[in-house]
């Protein structure tokens, strides 16, 4: 299985895993570069998630190490050649573990709040959504509940225009708030493309039912201020921006 993710950091800092968009499932499926990648970004991080999951800490397995002393020579050499052995395969198996620690990278080239490709945005969007333009706000609060393992959290303040659904104009600016609290901050000036899992586990703070109204309003003006009702129209008329 291809790595859906490469490692950086080591060399005495701390190593995370980096997710892209660069190479994905949509190469050759999406046509619009920008789209391609954050779908491919997005797929990429799923499968890294599910990698987390799923891995469990290597076991060893050790030689017999009692009564070195009375080995032959040729039969220490062996031991110690086992034992070596072990222990190389064991630090193999926690190299090739996933970090825990992440950074996505869901849009494409050096981003800034000037510069955002929404179609792109969109794209992330639509992919994080179960490839779906909109969802039920009481289903995606089911979500938020499972993934932070909490009551306390909802989706309600997505709901911009109170239809019971969250569009993907919607649910993009929520990926615009993770962007901006992985920096440590709800300013629109840090966006940069990036998402990582402090501003993911500060999701839900930012999503707590008793923050609500604070939430909403700074949803609405990221959805006003990046005009994502006007992209939605755009980015649904080509239904291969939607390709699967």
């Amino acid at each position: 299985m291809v790595a859906s993710f490469s490692i950086i950091g080591g060399n005495g800092k701390e190593q995370q895993a980096y997710i892209t968009g660069d190479k994905g499932k949509y190469d050759g499926v999406v046509q619009n570069p920008a789209v391609r990648y954050s779908r491919n970004a997005i797929e990429n991080f799923i499968k890294y998630k599910e990698q987390v999951v799923s891995q469990k800490a290597p076991t060893m397995t050790l030689p017999n190490l009692r009564n070195l002393d009375k080995l032959s020579d040729e039969e220490f050499d062996k031991t110690i050649a086992e034992l070596d052995a072990a222990i190389q395969k064991s630090h193999d198996a926690i190299v090739a573990m996933a970090p825990l620690d992440y950074t996505l990278k869901y849009l494409p080239g050096t981003v800034n709040p000037e510069n955002i490709d929404t179609a792109a945005l969109l794209g992330a969007a639509y992919e994080e959504m179960g490839k779906n333009t909109s969802i039920e706000t009481s289903v995606l609060t089911r979500q938020l509940q499972r993934t932070f393992n909490t009551d306390n959290i909802s989706a309600e303040p997505l709901d911009l225009d109170s239809n019971g659904k969250i569009d993907i104009a919607e649910y993009a600016s929520s990926i615009l708030v993770t962007d901006m609290l992985s920096d440590g901050s709800l300013d629109k000036k840090d966006i940069d493309g990036k998402i990582n899992n402090k501003g993911h586990q500060k999701l839900l703070g930012f999503f707590d039912k008793y923050n609500n109204p604070e939430a909403q309003k700074v949803l609405r003006d990221l959805h006003i201020s990046f005009s994502l009702d006007k992209a939605k129209e755009e980015f649904v008329k080509n239904p291969n921006n939607v390709a699967k």
